[in-house]
């Protein structure tokens, strides 16, 4: 009797799996015959074959887990994490990985599919970002092969320099015929009439976080916010190409300026700071975006007038126009003004130091 009951309880777990058998998740794993459970995607995928490699056939979407397993201490690998550098992985960040040690939302390979199939890597200083497309185009192809980052949607040309005829029509994104020009514009666009668009603002106060942002933003509130918003002072510059540009400011300081830039990013004569360099050198980080920042503690700024340069230090594509966006805030108002460069300006790829820059704008405080 014993052996016949136990028969009838494998015969009723048979049966589930066939019900079932695309299901699991980091609380209890079930699969189909063949497949495998990844506990911390809730993804019934392909058994390893003999050389430890799992395969994507047979992928299945379990549904939404049990938040309640959050916590049960599931590893990326499925064994509580005793095989993987970063221990036990929770389901906010249920991926390893092994090269930083530590979890994150998404890899390179792993974590995204379906409408945003590629994982940002460097948002929030590596933890990752499901999207629909990255700035270096991935996600896009074909007629689309461009990133609007801005919309999170793939078009066929944000500037002039991504046509092979050197006409992108800007409104509607598409590239014009190399004998036509780009409808609404003169057909001699690429050569200075139409001129690109204005880099767009992705202004801070919409990405949700818990301790870490992506460069440039902390996080406040729950929120990312651009570096140094809480200050009455702050200037800002936005560009949106992988070019190196650099932002500098003359401070008023006794007895004269006091310049804020790369190679002096916090001098002892000024009160604001440089948060960071961006795309220096080339190096590719694809931030974007450089902030002079003040405190919100130590005093007001200086009271004077303080000019303000864009520097295009350096080239480091084929793109022919650098479109960027300057916004200087004093308390809750905003002043902003669109320059761009291109390869016959005599500022082009300076590889300015001190004192360089294209001057753009000058404004007194308070």
């Amino acid at each position: 009797m014993r052996s016949n009951a136990v028969m009838l309880e494998r015969l009723a777990l048979v049966a589930a799996l066939a019900l079932w058998g695309a299901s699991c998740g980091p609380a209890r794993c079930v699969c189909a015959e063949g497949l495998t459970c990844a506990p911390a995607t809730g993804l019934c995928v392909a058994a390893p074959d003999a050389g430890g490699r799992g395969g994507d056939a047979g992928r299945v979407d379990a549904g939404q887990v049990d938040a309640g397993a959050a916590d049960a201490g599931v590893g990326p690998s499925g064994d509580g994490g005793s095989g993987s550098r970063c221990g036990a992985c929770t389901l906010a960040t249920p991926l390893c990985d092994e090269l930083a040690g530590r979890c994150v939302r998404c890899t390179a390979s792993e974590g995204c599919f379906g409408e945003t199939p590629v994982c940002d890597v460097s948002f929030q200083q590596g933890l990752g970002r499901c999207s629909r497309c990255l700035p270096d185009g991935r996600g896009c192809g074909g007629a689309t092969p461009v990133c609007d980052v801005g919309s999170a949607r793939c078009v066929g040309c944000l500037r002039h320099g991504d046509c092979a005829s050197g006409t992108c029509d800007l409104v509607r994104q598409v590239c014009a015929d190399a004998d036509g020009g780009a409808p609404g514009t003169d057909a001699g666009a690429a050569d200075g009439g139409g001129g690109p668009a204005c880099p767009s603002r992705p202004d801070a106060g919409v990405v949700p976080c818990q301790t870490e942002c992506a460069p440039g933003f902390t996080c406040q509130g729950n929120e990312c916010v651009l570096n140094g918003g809480a200050a009455d002072l702050q200037v800002t510059l936005r560009w949106d190409s992988t070019d190196d540009l650099d932002l500098h400011l003359d401070e008023p300081s006794d007895g004269g300026l006091c310049e804020i830039w790369y190679g002096s990013r916090t001098p002892a004569c000024a009160a604001g700071a440089l948060d960071l360099d961006s795309q220096a050198g080339c190096s590719m980080d694809l931030v974007l975006i450089e902030n002079v920042i003040y405190p919100v503690d130590g005093g007001r700024p200086p009271s004077g007038t303080y000019a303000v340069r864009v520097d295009h230090f350096r080239s480091c594509s084929s793109i022919q126009w650098v479109p960027f966006r300057l916004e200087v805030r004093k308390g809750a108002t905003t002043m902003g003004l669109c320059g761009v460069f291109q390869p016959s300006d005599p500022d082009w790829s300076t590889g300015g130091s001190a004192g360089a820059g294209r001057p753009v704008m000058t404004f007194t405080y308070p």
